[in-house]
């Protein structure tokens, strides 16, 4: 009796600790099932964890490209908006330039057709004008007594100026420094001190001579005139080259423009 109860003990024992055995295997059976699901789990988050992360970045470079891009698209606006300005400017500078060489061209087409302005050369019209002088020309003013004109001799390149002694018409005597017009003393004041001179010396400014004796005839002919320079002894006129024809004449001499200090009206009617 004593060795049944003994064995039943013994196997009673025996199959507590394989209970035991069984359960300790069970429960580290769990543990690595459970730390392979944790495991997966935490390996599940980390790879969402990426995914998430992933586009993230991608979204973060997106708008780098984008900005990117924009900046060139602005910058390469401005390049050429401020192409597009700078061609407008020279565009408006050379329109400037063209309208203002073309207005000069035009303003100085029609100066020369009216008027003139030229340097005296030559000793002929002393004390009026002397060479160096430079005087303005009016080419469409009236041709009067006494005024001076600018005229060409034919068949030559030469020009002159003299002053208008004898219009077409008129008879002329010049006679012991005396000028007398259709009978008439002219009173030539312009050279007033140099024949005053030539009086005290007992000597004559200016030779005599009659219409007649220059041109054959009694009175200037039409559309001609008898010009002489204001220095007598020394001019080359009428006396030599004859009578100027109206269409040599260019235009009449009005102002002594330079030197600034000899600026003057060169009208006998104003002076006078």
């Amino acid at each position: 009796m004593k060795l049944q109860s003994k064995k039943r003990q013994r196997h009673e024992q025996q199959v507590k600790n394989d209970e035991r055995k069984n359960r300790k295997r069970k429960k580290q059976c769990r543990q690595v099932v459970i730390k392979k699901k944790v495991k997966e789990k935490s390996k599940n988050v980390q790879e969402k964890a990426k995914k998430k992360k992933a586009p993230d970045v991608a979204l973060t470079h997106k708008p780098r490209k984008k900005k990117k891009a924009v900046k060139k698209k602005i910058k390469a606006v401005k390049k050429s908006s401020k192409q597009a300005y700078w061609k407008k400017v020279k565009m408006l500078l050379l329109e400037m330039v063209l309208a203002i060489i073309s207005t000069a061209t035009i303003l100085l087409f029609f100066f020369n057709f009216f008027y003139a302005i030229l340097k005296v050369e030559g000793y002929a019209m002393i004390p009026t004008i002397h060479g160096g002088d430079w005087v303005f020309v009016d080419k469409k003013k009236k041709i009067r007594s006494f005024d001076l004109i600018y005229f060409e001799i034919p068949n030559s390149k030469e020009k002159y100026i003299r002053r208008v002694i004898a219009m077409p018409g008129e008879t002329v005597v010049y006679r012991d420094d005396t000028l007398i017009i259709n009978g008439e003393i002219k009173d030539e004041t312009f050279i007033g001190e140099q024949i005053a001179e030539s009086k005290e010396l007992k000597t004559t400014f200016t030779e005599d001579f009659t219409a007649t004796t220059l041109t054959g005839h009694g009175e200037i002919p039409k559309e001609k005139f008898l010009v002489l320079g204001d220095n007598r002894s020394y001019a080359t006129d009428s006396r030599y080259f004859g009578l100027v024809d109206k269409k040599d004449i260019i235009g009449v001499v009005t102002t002594r423009i330079w030197p600034m200090y000899k600026i003057e009206n060169l009208d006998y009617r104003m002076i006078n």
